[in-house]
């Protein structure tokens, strides 16, 4: 499946896209990798179910840690950049089973912290995406709300820059050009708490 990331810069103008991989959640090890890149583009995208690699508070999936490293230094190691999708709410931190349901700031940054500074994902990363299409609400489970999402980057930005300073932070992957939802953010305090925003086409 090929991935067309658009990356917007609060700085800059709006980049082209540029094609990719989204894994899909396979975890490739570096030889399946090398099949994948051909035709593929710039980046692998693959997503971090927080529920999975933290399933219960402060205890970690080692196997899943370590497997997400091999994949960012095998991406690496072919040319490609990764970019991970951070989702999935645990159910001990929102007391549901409803993995949409909207996520704590504090117990997610913390979570992306310890993540991105998980040696062999540290410095392997080039980006990380802060949730998944917020704007909707089978993502976002109620509605969307820019005021708490705007929280969450408020939350996640210092954590990934402090774990890892060479990372981008992206604006979870949008529904198409939603500009209202990116005014909102701007409106509830959004400015310098993300690199980019990335956009689903």
């Amino acid at each position: 499946i090929l991935l067309l990331l658009a990356l917007f810069s609060p700085t800059n103008s709006a980049q082209a896209s540029e094609p990719g991989i989204n894994d899909n959640n396979q975890l490739y090890s570096p030889s399946q990798l090398g099949a994948k890149t051909i035709n593929s583009g710039k980046w692998v995208r693959e997503f971090v179910n927080w529920q999975d690699v933290e399933p219960s508070s402060s205890t970690y999936n080692q196997y899943l840690l370590g497997a997400y490293a091999q994949a960012a230094k095998a991406a690496k190691a072919h040319g490609l950049q990764t970019v991970l999708d951070v989702v999935g709410t645990p159910s001990w931190v929102s007391g549901t089973s409803d993995v949409h349901a909207p996520p704590n700031p504090a117990q997610y940054a913390q979570f992306i912290h310890t993540f991105a500074s998980t040696p062999g994902i540290q410095g392997n990363v080039s980006a990380y995406e802060i949730w998944n299409e917020e704007d909707a609400p089978i993502w976002w489970r109620g509605a969307p709300d820019p005021a708490a999402y705007t929280r969450l980057l408020q939350a996640a930005y210092p954590a990934i820059k402090s774990a890892d300073p060479t990372a981008t932070v992206l604006v979870g992957g949008l529904t198409g050009n939603d500009w209202p939802y990116v005014q909102e953010l701007y409106a509830n305090g959004a400015k310098g708490y993300f690199d980019g925003i990335a956009v689903h086409d």
